[in-house]
């Protein structure tokens, strides 16, 4: 009866993981009781013990497994774990996947209206096919049935979406005798959208007056911008305008916008926030350089030359920028057929010179570009060289770029007839970065996505204890509703914070009062969150995380009998039946292995049933995790 129940709950010795080396019990090196030894890295001629021992330098003294006649022992030895050092790139990599089909060539269209991001547990991807529509995916490989937005698109580069951490925009136009037009919405957590409002006109149209290319902008006051290129009805000369909502829910707004060039021929405008309410705005055509001018807040200021060379003549060559605190970050394909990037600093303007970031790319490999939110890393993105019909990156970082392109993604199967069709967050969303694009050489045409996992962290909040988050076998985090919720004491209270997006966190809401971090258990059973802390007797409570941030608790919290009210270290999950197991050791002075099973699995604990607590050992071993 005994070895069954015991075979059933492996228990693992861990404690705190410092720096490289990780710490655990470290029994003699005699065999276990009731074993016989066997080979080193071998299992053959073993009776009932398993060795793993490293006889070379860094040694590792193993790992070892015995079964004698009623108990089952997993036993990890004290050494030194090493591991290989992380790539250049510092990400991982998911896709592509197929997120659907399109009858446009330009449906993704350009690289500095957005058309993707990530928002309440979903990627967005918005592309022409005859017209404008949306697709999501909770993973970013499945992607849901395509959702109309609106109609009337001849292109997808007459479109453009923003998402602003609450709400996404679009501005649209049509080009010939177009008005430029604005909505603002919701995105849902089930892929819907939550329309603030009808679709506001912006501007409108006026036969033979040609307006295209949009692209929107928040500023940090909450207001839309949109840039465009204007005709003025001439039908040959194109200026770049800019015009800003009168009211922060884009339902209002000015007669006519800002002429920011008498130059002509500057069809790409692009406003880049930055922070309180200004905007820097830049603006381009092929052949000339980069132009720009800064919005202080109340006015426009001179216009400025961004780049140093100017952009190459084919193809209606397209730059695209990024923008974090005041500062602006540019990319650009060159008149010397290369990939170029330059910094605007605020308060000091465009150097003079900028950087080549990748040299005979191909007359249409215009670059896109993301910047990591965490530590303010950026990513540029191209297609076509070295190898056609490949996807590059190349990462800044630490004030210098790679030097060599990451070979990303290999469409050689459906080919990338032009290679300007890429378009990626804007930024990162937690620690992913996304990109859209483009396949084939004829209708229908496929939209693919694939996204960057950063190895970069974020701050979830602050605590005066260092053992906030111990122990590993403890849990303290999960992902639900679209949600990731973080457990830790704080220094008086266990706690949790939530984020949509793994990097903007929410205040801590308290739980409990404890004594440390490793006081406490968190489990996550795909519905309900429980918790477990010690406090001499042990403590449960059962709820529903929401997507709110919120929890709804089943009950009051529950005391758990214990058998000397010594309880400490515990740690909880539940078996496939919703009944709750907790693990902890039992008096402080001896470290036995105790565990114990709810006798209700409604969010109550009830009445324990017979035969627990249930003592494992009688070794000390202060850390016990039952597994189903």
């Amino acid at each position: 009866m005994k070895k069954p129940l015991v075979a059933l709950l492996m228990f693992m010795i861990l404690s705190p993981l410092i720096m490289s080396t990780v710490y655990a019990w470290d029994p003699s090196t005699s065999d276990l009781t009731g074993t016989n030894s066997s080979t080193n890295n071998s299992v053959s001629g073993a009776n009932r013990r398993f060795d793993i021992d490293g006889s070379s330098s860094p040694t590792v003294y193993g790992m070892q497994k015995g079964d004698d006649s009623d108990s089952l022992a997993l036993l990890m030895k004290m050494g030194t774990i090493q591991t290989s050092s992380p790539s250049s790139s510092s990400s991982s990599s998911t896709g592509p996947s197929t997120v659907g089909t399109s009858t446009g060539i330009t449906a993704t269209e350009r690289a500095y209206q957005g058309k993707s991001f990530y928002a309440n547990g979903r990627f967005w991807v918005f592309y022409y096919d005859g017209t404008i529509v949306y697709r999501t995916s909770t993973d970013g490989t499945t992607w849901s049935s395509s959702t109309t937005v609106r109609a009337g698109a001849n292109e997808g580069r007459n479109f453009a979406v923003t998402f602003d951490g609450t709400y996404l925009h679009y501005a649209f136009c049509t080009g010939q005798s177009s008005g430029l037009y604005y909505r603002r919405g919701t995105p849902n957590s089930n892929g819907t959208i939550t329309w603030s409002a009808a679709e506001v006109t912006v501007q409108s149209a006026v036969a033979n007056r040609y307006r295209s290319m949009p692209s929107v902008a928040v500023d940090s006051n909450g207001y839309p911008w949109i840039g465009y290129s204007d005709d003025e009805g001439a039908a040959t000369n194109y200026f770049p305008y800019m015009i800003k909502a009168n009211a922060v829910d884009g339902s209002s707004w000015p007669a006519s916008g800002t002429k920011l060039s008498t130059t002509d021929a500057e069809t790409h405008v692009m406003p880049m926030p930055l922070t309180n309410g200004k905007v820097y705005a830049v603006y381009s055509e092929t052949q000339n350089p980069v132009r720009g001018k800064l919005w202080d807040g109340s006015s426009w200021g001179r216009q400025e030359t961004c780049t140093q060379y100017g952009t190459f003549w084919g193809g209606y060559s397209t730059p695209a920028a990024v923008a974090k605190g005041d500062d602006v970050y540019l990319v650009y394909l060159g008149a010397n057929q290369d990939v170029r990037y330059n910094k605007r600093t605020y308060g000091t303007g465009w150097p003079s010179s900028d950087t080549q970031i990748q040299s005979s790319v191909t007359t249409s490999s215009f670059p896109a570009i993301s910047i990591n939110t965490a530590n303010n890393d950026l990513y540029c993105f191209w297609a076509g060289y070295p190898t056609a019909n490949h996807i590059y990156y190349k990462k800044y970082s630490g004030g210098s770029w790679d030097t060599n392109p990451t070979d990303w993604i290999n469409e050689g199967t459906d080919t990338l007839p032009n290679n300007q069709g890429l378009t990626c967050f804007y930024q990162s969303y937690g620690n992913i970065i996304g990109l859209a694009y483009r396949t084939k050489a004829a209708s229908p045409y496929n939209i693919k996505f694939a996204y960057l996992t950063l190895n970069s962290g974020f701050q979830v909040g602050t605590s005066t204890t260092i053992d906030s988050t111990q122990i590993a076998l403890q849990r303290k985090s999960f992902y639900a509703n679209g949600r990731y919720w973080v457990f830790y004491d704080d220094g008086s209270y266990l706690v949790y914070r939530t984020s949509t997006d793994g990097s903007s966190w929410s205040s801590a809401t308290n739980v409990v009062s404890i004594g440390s971090g490793s006081a406490f258990s968190i489990w996550f059973d795909g519905t309900y969150l429980h918790y477990v802390y010690s406090g001499g007797y042990l403590y449960y409570r059962h709820g529903t995380p929401n997507s709110d941030g919120s929890i709804t608790w089943s009950a009051a919290e529950q005391q758990v009998s214990t058998t000397y009210n010594q309880a400490w270290r515990p740690t909880i999950s539940t078996d496939s039946n919703g009944y709750v197991w907790i693990g902890y050791a039992d008096q402080w002075s001896t470290s036995y292995p105790f565990v114990i099973k709810s006798g209700n699995n409604d969010g109550t604990w009830g009445t324990t049933p017979s035969g627990f607590p249930y003592q494992l050992s009688s070794t000390p071993m202060p850390t016990v995790f039952p597994i189903w």
